[in-house]
């Protein structure tokens, strides 16, 4: 992943070829793409994640906070790849690697007392669902199409993040069911 930072800051396209199928066309990562009929490229899954959810009742009242919870996860070496915030939550998600059972309870021990938290929930085997295209965002039906999809196939989405990036949807599904909803998706959106 940080190694097509410098191509893509260099504006140089990337094709990404299947290794099961090297004679296929494979994904162009290019900087601008127009908009066509159908701008959606590609649904990918990664694993490996552990999920952290924090709770406090108006949570975002208390200047600072967010910075004071990110600086102690920093401490205990955690830095998240994804994070959600709600009024009284903060969800954020980091390679599980990061850090053992016995480092992820201090860290929780230490965040719920130093910060006054109602409550922490620790989930593993965690895995990051991509829907990648042009326009992502512009799309009225796709968090409607994808949510289906998955919930027709049984495979519940721990986290949705929609919006806040033009060319992905992201969704948070178990590790177990990550090929599973790849499959599902690739069906209901490019058959």
């Amino acid at each position: 992943e940080e190694a097509i930072a410098p191509v893509i800051t260099a504006k140089i396209p990337i094709n990404v070829k299947n290794t099961n199928a090297p004679a296929d066309d494979g994904t162009w990562i290019v900087e601008c793409r127009e908009r066509e009929d159908h701008p959606l490229v590609g649904v990918a899954a990664k694993g490996g994640f552990t999920k952290i959810t924090l709770h406090k009742l108006m949570l975002f009242k208390s200047i600072g906070i967010r910075h004071g919870l990110m600086t102690m996860m920093r401490v205990f070496g955690v830095r998240p790849a994804f994070s959600l915030f709600g009024v009284d939550s903060i969800v954020w998600i980091f390679d599980t690697n990061q850090a053992s059972d016995s480092v992820v309870e201090a860290m929780s021990q230490r965040l719920k007392d130093e910060f006054d938290l109602d409550a922490i929930e620790i989930e593993r085997g965690c895995a990051v669902l991509g829907v990648v295209g042009a326009f992502v965002n512009e799309e009225p039906s796709l968090l409607s199409t994808v949510s289906g999809a998955l919930g027709e196939a049984k495979i519940g989405m721990n986290f949705v993040n929609y919006g806040s990036s033009p060319i992905s949807l992201l969704v948070g599904v178990s590790e177990e069911q990550a090929a599973e909803a790849v499959q599902v998706l690739y069906r209901a959106l490019f058959a």
